[in-house]
């Protein structure tokens, strides 16, 4: 399988972009190097969460699902920008066509940790178990970055976001950066 990855064009706007879109490349090496290699033409996904701007994206090929899996940060179109970002999971069998849901798997405004903004994140899936285990980073109320750590069993939570139901997240633990200005990242 030749290495793929995704990247969010957001335009000159950046964080106060009204739109984006996620676009795919993939290696013209078919033994999956990334270095020294070269790069397909980018090709246009169909993904996209209504309603919402697509900022932040981490991908992974779920062998044992034969799928593509993505959690993905992103904010409310109109709103504040990237300064409201909730977390997303989608699923794509080829990595052009993805499947979305309309709740989001942790909202930004459910607990203090994570009011300003749920930021880059990244995840992995233990085929063993069906647990989908999430580093989340995010700004809080205090204008502090935290890290959080959360598990979940992924059919419990397929099936809850196929039937749009609410997912509320229970990180197990969660730590606290520190730095020297308030809101400054680490």
């Amino acid at each position: 399988r030749p290495a793929q990855m995704w990247y969010v064009a957001a335009g000159k706007a950046g964080c106060q972009t009204k739109a984006t879109s996620v676009v795919m490349r993939t290696a013209t090496d078919p033994t999956g190097r990334i270095v020294d290699t070269r790069w397909s033409n980018p090709a246009a996904t169909d993904l996209q969460i209504p309603g919402y701007a697509i900022w932040h994206i981490k991908a992974r090929w779920i062998p044992s699902k034969q799928e593509y899996w993505m959690i993905i940060s992103a904010f409310p179109r109109n709103v504040d920008g990237c300064q409201t970002d909730d977390l997303f999971f989608a699923k794509s069998s080829d990595g052009l066509h993805w499947t979305t849901y309309s709740e989001p798997i942790m909202r930004h405004e459910d607990r203090e940790w994570t009011a300003s903004a749920v930021y880059r994140s990244s995840f992995l899936y233990d085929d063993k178990t069906d647990v989908l285990s999430l580093w989340i980073s995010a700004r809080g109320t205090d204008g502090a970055w935290h890290l959080g750590f959360a598990r979940a069993h992924y059919e419990q939570l397929s099936s809850r976001l196929a039937l749009g139901q609410r997912v509320t997240a229970r990180p197990i633990a969660t730590f606290t950066a520190s730095s020297n200005k308030q809101g400054e990242q680490p």
